[in-house]
């Protein structure tokens, strides 16, 4: 290998032979017609940099004194995705396999050390492979441009992918118009082209009169002249980004095509490498400054809509200083409320940004907590101002300090229009459109005229016609509006087009809406070709019906009857042995099937069975090993998705694009309880007088048990007759004895929370919920005093700050709060900032554990245990109902219940969560999900194996032994659980950190519980029926409360 002598004006090059090779390399092009340079360093180092390894030279004049972050502060950052091999050698293969062949291509590692190892070998291995392929030694991205000997360059990202055939359109487009740059369109590499708007291309256009073909990065997009490249490279160290906008700025004329010519990443990596890659970015746009207003305008907007608006959102979750390094930067950067750029916003966005910007840190914990309490949807009203016709009124406004007027006022990124339609030929030359068109936050009464038009593929109006309203009831669903009801929003539209109709054209369709003053419009889904005929078949995905059924296993019919789903098809003869099964991504239900007459076939489900778990499945069929598959729609389910409501739950059938069935599970709610609007409607209508009732809850319906029981119980054996609530989250869950079940979210749910006068729960109330003159509500907090589940007691590391400050916001309804010991209460008060009265004394639900030895005799007898059988509770904390996270017992997990049932020779109970149907399964294994309850599983039991807090220390109250098992003390602390203080080390408990740690210490309590026999100490009773006598006490003069 051997290298030329440099020259002074170019930078150093490698030039690299594969010695021995069988394959010849491609011959370098002597005069190239484009250079592509590929600089594989990332934008700042990858690893940390201390003060003094950070160079500012060159960039000293962008930043100067302003926030925008130099060098130095972003490489305290993680790197944004720096390119790795795999990166670098997907851009360069998309380069070398293009269709224009005359191309040279030159990758800047930069300083020595910048680029990955990784990356420089694969660099290499192309660079024996292609001669058109130039490794340049120690070059920046300006030493790159210097070395380019093509008269046209382009640089590129290695982590992106040039579109085949994307130089050679765009030099020729070039060739032709004799502009000095061109700019083509970019998509993510996960969608597909047609999944954005469609734009018509422009040819020898100024900037400014296109001003949003700068609205993605224009890196990889953007191919100019080289002398434009070469006289903005005026800094050794700039981004390719900044070098890119520096050189768009520059040309006076410029193509810009529709067409896609790069397709990006996915931007991947958590909120810290975000923030790095917008602070990157905020370098880039400082050469904006002397850009003309308009382009700086867009610029500026699309960072503020498609960066700043996320990480302003997640604030909290940011690492430290970066809100303030966000702040430093928009000080600088952002434009006045009066600027073109703020158009790109929503006003809740715009809010946002503003106060990051502007505001206090109160104002922006607001607005976050905003977003997920209420929706970023904005409410607008039509008024009758003449220079303001339409005005906003998003309730948050009025909670926080006044913004900047021209920030408020309604603007076009205010009236997104959504649309929706199924398009069908009537006549020759005639369509007609069937669907949604609505404005959230806009009631549809008060828009005006909606149009459909037809355009070609030069975007040339082929035909306009206006839309008919129509009642779609489904339109609230879809819109998932809390504001407004669009129930009227649906319409039908005929667009006459003659012979202007071609079957062989492309033919657009865009809806046009008029809101008073001005106009708002969508794309309808693409139709690639529609044919004059009336008995044509509709684009896919518009709500056509299925051709002739193929080969397979199809689904005809489906009927709700009783609780019990029944499900009917065809399938060939030959699979005598089939079974359905509904699949989801956890688990599997085979339902009952038959096969009634030759041909056909029965499923049913019985929507009682916990079993078949709430949610979407894949309807699969088998007939043996090696024969399966997914059951097909046919021709009655093809065309749109089909409900069946029923009282226990109801379900969801719908065939996707490949015709294969999802079923979906549901609460048996109606279309109005379960759309946004329908809920605020709820929360907020007249609710009716405070009634002397209960309302319970626990773990947000997710259980019939806990302290909310307990206390149930106490109440019925007491007398206390007025009516009862309890939450449950579908039908196929039941309510303890004495209480009336209510689905949550269902209207008597709704009015069950709003008139009750005492409300009892375990968990956060509800969102919505605003306790009324009158109310009282118990919290009985589920967890231990330390750290755990709850998003109002964990450490802060395991909770998202916006999760934990929604539930702090309710502490202050909360009239009564049980807490175990006074330990505990000083640790709740700490850690929710409540202030009211607490109720001290062992936890109600301990009184099931009262029972004692004959509890213990009749808990065996229903699970068929014997007197003499070893018995294990193993109760993982995903599975104690404590955790949304869904959990599956399999081999290979950190503990399997069938091997801890063997090498222990004991029984072992495995207590998952009821709402999800998880079950385990091994010899020696007795799935407890479904029940009996917690404390009568504790009761037949001899040992307990969790890492739930909460149910060791109940355990350890009966005098019997717990072992805490876990495999990964850190992660259990700082990840799942959120641990305070030294426990579990210093709360004298067992604990297992192996398998083999586990095994032996489980043998040993087994073994001490065996010849301790019955004299074990059950717990006592005085306690805990102290603390049940004060809370009936309490409810009791609550219930008195007339206010």
């Amino acid at each position: 290998m051997g290298s030329g002598t440099p020259n002074t004006d170019r930078a150093p090059m490698i030039r690299l032979t594969l010695p021995g090779s069988s394959r010849r390399p491609r011959h370098r092009p002597r005069h190239p017609a484009l250079s592509v340079v590929i600089p594989l360093a990332p934008d700042f180092p990858v690893t940390d940099v201390t003060d003094g390894d950070c160079d500012d030279s060159g960039v000293s004049d962008v930043s100067g004194a302003s926030g925008i972050p130099d060098r130095q502060d972003v490489c305290a950052l993680p790197a944004p995705g720096a390119p790795c091999a795999d990166d670098a050698e997907r851009a360069i293969r998309s380069v070398l396999d293009q269709s224009l062949r005359s191309l040279e291509v030159l990758l800047a590692p930069g300083s020595p050390g910048a680029t990955a190892p990784s990356a420089v070998a694969a660099t290499r291995r192309w660079a024996r492979r292609d001669e058109r392929v130039r490794l340049l030694r120690d070059a920046g991205l300006a030493a790159a441009v210097r070395a380019a000997r093509a008269p046209l360059l382009t640089v590129l990202d290695p982590r992106d992918v040039v579109v085949p055939g994307a130089y050679e359109t765009m030099t020729a487009s070039l060739r032709d118009s004799g502009s000095r740059a061109v700019l083509g369109a970019a998509h993510a590499r996960s969608t597909v082209d047609g999944d954005r708007d469609a734009r018509a291309s422009r040819i020898r256009a100024r900037l400014v009169d296109a001003p949003e073909a700068v609205d993605e990065p224009l890196a990889g997009r953007l191919l100019a002249r080289t002398r434009l490249w070469d006289a903005a490279a005026v800094r050794a160290d700039e981004s390719a980004e900044a070098l890119a906008i520096r050189t768009l700025l520059s040309a006076r004329n410029v193509d810009i095509l529709e067409c896609d010519v790069l397709a990006y990443p996915e931007r991947e990596g958590g909120v810290d490498a975000r923030l790095a890659r917008s602070l990157m970015r905020a370098r880039a746009l400082a050469v904006v400054t002397a850009a003309p207003a308009a382009i700086r305008s867009r610029l500026l907007g699309a960072w503020m809509r498609d960066e700043l608006v996320d990480l302003a959102a997640c604030a909290a979750e940011l690492p430290a200083g970066g809100v303030e390094r966000l702040g430093a930067v928009l000080d600088d950067l952002l434009p006045g409320p009066a600027d073109d750029a703020w158009a790109l916003l929503p006003l809740l966005d715009r809010a946002l940004v503003w106060t990051l910007a502007r505001g206090t840190r109160g104002d922006l914990d607001e607005l976050i907590a905003s977003r997920i309490e209420e929706t970023t949807v904005c409410p607008i009203q039509v008024v009758g101002d003449l220079y303001s016709p339409l005005r906003a009124a998003p309730p948050v406004l009025d909670r926080i300090a006044d913004l900047p007027a021209e920030l408020v006022a309604v603007r076009s990124a205010d009236l997104p229009l959504t649309a929706t339609a199924s398009v069908r030929p009537i006549a020759p030359g005639r369509l007609e459109a069937s669907g949604l068109a609505y404005v959230r936050g806009l009631s549809t009464g008060d828009t005006g005229r909606l149009d459909i038009e037809a355009l070609d593929e030069a975007g040339c109006l082929l035909g306009r016609g206006r839309a008919e309203r129509r009642r779609a009831p489904e339109a609230d669903l879809e819109a998932d509006d809390p504001w407004r009801s669009h129930i009227d929003s649906g319409f039908t539209a005929v667009l006459d087009l003659g012979d202007r109709m071609r079957s062989d054209g492309r033919v657009r369709l865009r809806a046009v809406l008029t809101v008073v003053d001005r106009a708002t419009t969508a794309w309808l889904p693409d139709l690639s070709s529609v044919s004059g005929a009336p008995d044509a078949a509709a684009a896919p995905g518009t709500g056509a019906a299925a051709g002739p059924a193929c080969a397979g296993v199809t689904l005809d019919s489906a009927c709700l009857e009783d609780g019990v789903l029944t499900l009917e098809g065809r399938a060939p003869e030959d699979l005598e042995r089939l079974v359905i099964t509904a699949r989801s991504r956890r688990d599997h239900c085979a339902l009952a099937t038959a096969r009634p007459a030759s041909g056909a076939w029965r499923a049913t489900a019985d929507l009682h069975d916990a079993a078949l778990t709430t949610g979407e499945h894949a309807l699969t069929w088998g007939a043996g090993p090696g024969r399966g598959g997914p059951c097909l729609a046919g021709a009655f389910l093809s065309a749109a998705p089909v409900e069946l409501n029923g009282q226990v739950r109801s379900v969801r059938l719908h065939a996707g694009p490949d015709r294969a069935m999802t079923l979906t599970v549901m609460a048996p709610l109606t279309a109005f309880e379960r759309s946004r609007y329908g809920r605020t409607q709820l929360a907020t209508g007249e609710a009716g007088p405070i009634r002397s009732a209960i309302a319970f809850e626990s773990l947000s319906g997710r259980s019939d048990e806990g302290d909310p029981a307990a206390i149930l119980a106490d109440l019925r054996a007491h007398d206390l007759r007025v009516p009862m609530w309890w939450t449950v989250l579908d039908g196929a869950m039941s309510a303890p004895p004495g209480a009336v079940p209510v689905v949550r979210g269902s209207r008597a749910w709704f009015r069950a929370l709003r008139t009750s006068r005492v409300l009892i729960t375990d968990d956060i109330l509800p969102d919505w919920f605003s306790k009324r003159p009158g109310q009282h509500v118990l919290q009985a907090l589920h967890g231990a005093p330390v750290g755990g589940p709850h998003p109002m007691d964990s450490a802060a590391c395991t909770t998202s700050p916006a999760r934990r400050g929604l539930g702090l916001r309710r502490v202050p309804q909360w009239d009564l709060l049980l807490a175990r010991d006074d330990e505990a209460a000083r640790h709740l008060r700490a850690v929710t900032g409540y202030t009211g009265r607490v109720l001290v004394g062992r936890p109600p639900r301990t009184a099931g554990l009262l029972a004692g030895e004959e509890g213990r005799r009749r808990a065996r007898a229903e699970l068929e245990i014997g007197a003499g059988s070893r018995v294990v509770l193993y109760v993982p904390a995903r599975c104690a109902g404590t955790c949304d996270e869904q959990w599956t017992f399999e081999p290979g997990r950190p503990l399997d219940p069938a091997e801890l049932a063997a090498r222990t020779d004991s029984v072992v109970l495995v207590r998952g969560p009821r709402a999800n149907g998880t079950r385990a399964r091994g010899a020696a294994v007795v799935d407890v999900s479904a029940g009996p309850n917690m404390e009568d599983l504790m009761l037949a039991s001899d040992v307990l194996v969790t890492d739930c807090p909460d149910a060791v220390l109940d355990y350890v109250s009966t005098g019997r032994p717990a072992v805490l098992h876990v495999p990964d003390m850190s992660r259990y602390r700082d990840v799942e659980r959120g641990l305070y203080r030294s426990w579990p080390e210093g709360s004298g408990l067992s604990i297992a950190f192996t398998r083999a740690d586990l095994i032996e210490w489980v043998r040993a309590a087994l073994h001490d519980a065996t010849c301790e026999g019955s004299t074990r100490g059950w717990i006592d009773p005085a306690p805990v029926r102290r603390t049940l006598k004060r809370v009936r006490a309490w409810i009791r003069n609550a219930l008195d409360d007339e206010r």
